[in-house]
């Protein structure tokens, strides 16, 4: 079972919110930390938060790969992820551009308009069903 916790969340009573993530990983929940990079994070309570995922907001993908300053934050989101272990998510990924970056800089999970439009339960299910992945037959193409 995965659960997203917007960082802006998390960050209004951290030391509750470090107890009550602690209690859901001991469940065996997979916690991610949602919007990461929108509300007032602070490095120090990341590495305190029992969490195992970063969703990197839309709002910073949105920009990439051209905004240099944008960039720049993304790539160090993505290291700060990969030396700490944790999975990433990018959010709002509209273009084969944003995602060709986002690849280049080892995240490996997206998600937005490129792949699909969000669809309820019931349509995602036959899609599933059908390529084992979402969007899996649009990868080789951003790959290349």
């Amino acid at each position: 079972m995965r659960i997203e916790i917007t960082e802006s969340a998390a960050m209004q009573e951290p030391e509750r919110s470090e107890q009550v993530l602690t209690e859901m990983r001991a469940l065996g929940i997979h916690v991610s930390l949602d919007d990461f990079g929108t509300g007032h994070s602070s490095l120090a309570q990341l590495s305190r938060f029992p969490i195992q995922g970063l969703k990197i907001d839309r709002t910073l993908v949105a920009a990439l790969p051209d905004d240099r300053k944008n960039a720049i934050i993304a790539s160090t989101v993505a290291a700060l992820c990969s030396d700490l272990g944790l999975d990433l998510v990018g959010e709002g990924v509209e273009s084969a551009a944003q995602a060709a970056f986002l690849l280049a800089h080892g995240c490996r999970q997206m998600q937005g308009y490129l792949f699909s439009p969000p669809v309820d339960a019931a349509t995602v299910e036959p899609m599933l069903r059908r390529e084992g992945h979402v969007a899996w037959a649009q990868w080789p193409q951003l790959v290349r």
